[in-house]
């Protein structure tokens, strides 16, 4: 990601100084269905890929869970089409804690992530395109949001 673009995701009526200031939270919480529709519209073709740092591979339920989870050595991510509908991607967005470790990754994959998910080389290989990277910032209650020019 050459070229890239960056906006803070936060509530309504957040004023550009409190935006910039992105390690201190008080903002009252972003609308995570918001958010989802707005990664949907901007990126229809791609795949929300959000990691669960907290999660592991011997978690009970893991592999059973209705939530298209990947698992890669000792990380878990959840992986979903972010044309899946608005209740799906929100839902997905919302398996992390956005006040720790918020990493989410907006992927235009040329594979199947779910059955191949080792990211550096997926990325090595060209299999994947990186369009965008979505953080936590605001002590979890806002993201700011990176993406490709290209």
């Amino acid at each position: 990601m050459d070229e890239m673009t960056t906006v803070a995701l936060v509530p309504e009526g957040t004023t550009i100084d409190r935006a910039l200031n992105l390690g201190n939270g008080g903002l009252g919480g972003s609308d995570m269905r918001e958010i989802a529709a707005l990664l949907a519209r901007a990126y229809p073709e791609a795949v929300l890929v959000v990691e669960l740092p907290l999660w592991r591979p011997e978690d009970p339920g893991i592999r059973e869970t209705d939530l298209s989870v990947a698992i890669s050595g000792d990380e878990i991510y959840s992986v979903r089409p972010l044309n899946s509908g608005p209740n799906l991607v929100e839902r997905t967005l919302r398996l992390a804690d956005p006040s720790f470790m918020y990493n989410a990754f907006i992927l235009e994959p040329k594979v199947n992530l779910v059955a191949e998910l080792v990211f550096p080389n997926l990325l090595k290989s060209g299999q994947v395109v990186v369009k965008g990277v979505l953080v936590g910032a605001y002590d979890g209650e806002g993201f700011v949001l990176a993406s490709s020019r290209h």
